[in-house]
């Protein structure tokens, strides 16, 4: 049986894999979240540069956060204090989700409890765009549009929120009329099916992209919505029997054949992928894809892959 942990620490990634850059995060997100909290925010180079920081009885949020930084970083936290909260991309996640129960060099136990945006909603969306940007819709149905374009994945709505930010440099704030947000629509569909959509994928590994591609497959041989348990199966039973037909032998498939859902790392792939709001999340959790929400053939996704 393993030790219960001393603490838990809680470690937040903001699933913005691609396009914002390191200074918008800290300015709307970073400072917008965890000063709420009421936390002194500092980089994980910073903190481990000046010790002293770690001794504060303030609430510590660290943003930059390495995996390799984890452990020096957890083991610098006194047990008087509050655990710090510790901020950072992908390679966060996957070490979270891979390694969620750290034994530290001081001997103590720590719990790493993963938390995440996941696909953005249409009131994330509005406080993102309205609160945090300062832009105002000339039609009130505007944020449904992007969330239907985009289905709420991150790394396309980063792309909309570049090209207004881009309209707006001071970061005063503007108006954004239906003929601007049009423009930038077409302007998506059209990065979307030119080669530089991998930019939208540029974070995930080749086992993240696998799977996507198989759900991609899977999804279309059935020709509709699935989630949960039933992708689990198509995954396991129905990919067998789609990647041996021999019309459904093209290249990608055969590439996908050595591919195996069972491998251990599927589920660390599956979490990586619903916590960076590439797959809708489902709230009902078990088994390899139960975390995988409704996603029809149409989805969004399948077009950036």
């Amino acid at each position: 049986m393993s030790t219960a942990p001393d603490y838990l620490a809680i470690c937040p990634v903001f699933a913005w894999p691609t396009g914002l850059s390191s200074s918008a995060v800290e300015k709307v997100v970073v400072r917008g979240v965890f000063d709420q909290l009421g936390a002194r925010v500092c980089s994980a180079a910073k903190a481990l540069s000046g010790t002293a920081i770690f001794k504060s009885l303030q609430p510590l949020a660290i943003t930059e956060t390495h995996p390799d930084q984890v452990d020096e970083l957890l083991a610098l936290r006194d047990m008087e204090t509050p655990p710090p909260l510790l901020a950072g991309g992908l390679d966060l996640a996957r070490a979270s989700l891979a390694a969620p129960e750290r034994k530290l060099p001081n001997g103590r136990t720590v719990l790493l409890d993963l938390h995440s945006t996941g696909r953005l909603s249409l009131p994330s969306l509005s406080w993102w765009f309205k609160f945090a940007r300062g832009f105002e819709f000339s039609s009130s149905a505007a944020l449904r549009l992007i969330v239907e374009r985009t289905a709420g994945i991150p790394a396309l709505v980063v792309f909309i929120d570049q090209c207004l930010v881009q309209a707006d440099p001071g970061g005063a704030g503007m108006d954004v009329s239906d003929e601007r947000l049009s423009a930038i629509l077409r302007e998506l569909n059209d990065v979307i099916n030119s080669p530089v959509r991998k930019q939208f994928t540029a974070g995930l590994t080749e086992t993240e992209r696998c799977l996507l591609r198989m759900i991609r497959h899977c999804v279309t041989f059935l020709g509709s919505i699935i989630s949960g348990e039933d992708l689990e199966h198509a995954l396991s039973v129905d990919w067998q029997e789609l990647r041996c037909q021999p019309s459904r032998q093209d290249d990608d498939v055969a590439k996908l054949s050595e591919c195996s859902p069972a491998d251990p790392s599927y589920k660390i792939a599956v979490d990586t992928l619903v916590a960076a709001g590439y797959l809708p999340r489902r709230e009902l959790a078990g088994g390899l894809s139960a975390s995988i929400g409704a996603i029809a053939p149409d989805d969004p996704l399948f077009g950036i892959l």
